[in-house]
């Protein structure tokens, strides 16, 4: 075995600094070559990059300094600030790449590295997949991924990053590892690849619900026999044996828990819920084998939620199933069943006290639950927030039950039992979301909450779809029609979280609020006036514009405007679809 001689010296300062000798590895091959170095953690990247910082040579500076300072400048320009880190850094050619950047300031860097201004890059390994990266050289700096030993299917795209045909003549990987840890390196090293398995029997076959679910919307298969043929066809049948599932059971599992979740009716019955309603009710469902032509038996008693019920439902094979009115409303939605029914609770409770002063309630009912439940609040800031409440967001808080007394506990830290948690968590996301709507730059949204910018960018495009998703499922419900007209257009201002002046300017590709600041200040207010421009007015006028993006954007308002011009010419069509002479129609009408 050959061992591998790093060419760099180490005092012995610097040695306790770097043990392992990161260092050398890296400046063995910058800045003529690249480097990744895949890291464990978020927080491990930047440090392997001030590490890195304090190790390398002083001269690096001078290497394509100008472009570096353009990029430097691209960066505080897209991000509105720059960490302190990324700062210095990048004068030494050397950055940081994980989910807490805005994915702006990712495809800046990536761009760098690409052309060489860039060549180091400290990462997590999301950059292994589906980022093309290669490099000279790719270094892991450990075998942990977070807390878990790293499997072979990671490992292998890790270092398949090193080297690319066509793109330099030789590339090397190195894992760098605690001597405890040889023997599962060893291990790793000489397993086989992981086999690939079907999941749609996990987390209670919610991959499979989703199937049937829309196997019965399509109409593709409507009874319970139809429905056990399609769970048959699947990779999950297959590997049944395998995964040791019983196909058929897992079928019927799924129809009863589909009748309890309010999803699904049945076609020549009454509707679960006989308010017509899509408020979840409580079934109780029995499949009848015996005979394919029983009439199913129902009995009605209790009450839920808005009205509660308690219903029970005997299933032949030949009962014919149809999706309800929440099931349609999900399926157009988008949204898992289980969230549905948080959100049909959330936005039946708000109906009968809405505050419409302001944004915040909307918001809140646009907040998406998976975010919520991932962001736990820093409650100091927590309290700070509250407290700078104006009246009108005060009476949000306290119809969601955060009063004084909440805030108290906030501030000491103490248990807050008598609101629920998900409430809480949800309406600190809130709390973020209505400053970047009231267009609090993301840099300044996400010091003030302590949280990652790039999770704080992450939560605009999250909630911009949800509040699309909650728009279409209140448009499949009468009850909530007011909803849909209240809440549409909130997914295309949140996407930006601008001015409305800029909206328009932000549909053009790649151009985010700064860039838009800039054409707007600059003179060019609508799409069309950035058609008519001339390449060479937009490249004086806008800092920092090249002449090819210049021609992107003019090509790009060109084509927006085009594609307007052809739907408008469609709706026409159909407007005058059956008259004789739609030109002299046309005629008539601006004569009069």
């Amino acid at each position: 075995m050959s061992q591998k001689r790093v060419n760099y010296k180490y005092s012995e300062s610097l040695l306790k600094l770097d043990p392992d000798m990161l260092g050398g590895l890296v400046m063995d091959v910058v800045p003529k070559g690249s480097c990744l170095v895949f890291c464990a953690s978020k927080k491990n990247c930047e440090n392997v990059v001030n590490l890195l910082c304090k190790l390398c040579k002083p001269e690096l500076k001078n290497y394509k300094s100008t472009e570096k300072k353009q990029l430097i400048h691209a960066l505080k320009d897209e991000a509105g600030d720059l960490c302190h880190t990324l700062k210095v850094s990048v004068q030494y050619g050397i950055a940081y790449h994980h989910s807490g950047l805005t994915s702006d300031e990712r495809r800046i860097i990536e761009e760098g590295f690409r052309t060489g201004i860039i060549y180091v890059i400290c990462c997590t390994s999301t950059l292994a997949a589906g980022v093309n990266l290669p490099a000279r050289r790719v270094i892991l700096r450990s075998p942990y991924i977070g807390k878990d030993f790293i499997n072979l299917s990671r490992y292998k795209q890790m270092v398949g990053r090193a080297g690319r045909a066509g793109l330099g003549e030789a590339g090397d990987s190195i894992l760098i590892t605690q001597p405890q840890d040889l023997p599962k390196v060893k291990k790793l090293l000489m397993s086989p690849m992981n086999q690939a398995l079907s999941g749609m029997h996990s987390i209670e076959g919610r991959g499979l619900r989703h199937l049937l679910l829309s196997c019965i919307s399509l109409g593709i298969a409507n009874t319970r026999v139809q429905l056990q043929a399609v769970a048959s066809e699947t990779l999950l049948a297959v590997q049944s044996t395998i995964l040791e599932v019983d196909i058929k059971k897992l079928t019927d599992k799924i129809i009863k828990n589909l009748f309890k979740l309010g999803a699904l009716q049945e076609s020549c019955g009454k509707k679960i819920n006989e308010e017509g309603s899509s408020a979840m009710c409580d079934v109780s469902v029995k499949m009848d084998v015996s005979t394919t032509n029983n009439t199913p038996v129902t009995d009605t008693v209790g009450s839920s939620s808005k009205k509660k019920q308690r219903k029970t439902v005997v299933l032949t094979n030949s009962t014919r199933l149809v999706v309800s009115e929440l099931g349609c409303a999900t399926i157009k939605g988008g949204l898992s069943l289980s969230r549905a029914h948080l959100l049909y609770e959330d936005l039946y409770q708000a109906q009968s006290s809405l505050v419409l002063q302001g944004h915040l309630h909307l918001l809140y009912l646009v907040t998406p639950y998976e975010t919520a439940d991932q962001i736990k609040p820093n409650m100091q800031v927590y309290y700070e927030v509250f407290t700078q409440l104006q009246p009108n967001e005060l009476k949000v808080a306290k119809i969601l039950g955060l009063n004084e007394s909440v805030a108290v506990k906030m501030l000491s830290n103490l248990p807050i039992k008598n609101v629920p948690e998900r409430v809480i968590n949800r309406f600190y996301v809130t709390l973020m979301l209505y400053d970047l709507w009231n267009e609090m730059p993301v840099f300044e949204v996400s010091e003030k909450y302590q949280i990652s910018r790039g999770i704080v960018q992450n939560l605009m495009t999250i909630s911009a779809t949800f509040a699309s998703n909650v728009v279409n499922f209140c448009e499949q419900l009468e009850e909530f029609w007011a909803y849909a007209h209240l809440l549409k257009g909130m997914g295309q201002r949140l996407s930006h979280c601008c001015v409305k002046e800029l909206a328009p300017l932000m549909e053009l590709p790649a151009v985010k609020q700064s860039r838009a600041k800039q054409l707007f200040n600059a003179g060019y207010k609508t799409l069309q006036s950035i058609a008519k421009a001339n390449a060479n007015d937009l490249v004086e006028s806008i800092e920092f514009m090249s002449r090819r993006v210049a021609n992107q954007l003019i090509a790009a308002s060109k084509m927006l405007l085009l594609e307007r011009v052809e739907n408008l010419r469609e709706e026409a069509e159909d407007v005058l679809d059956g008259v004789e002479n739609p030109q002299q129609f046309f005629n008539y009408s601006i004569t009069r």
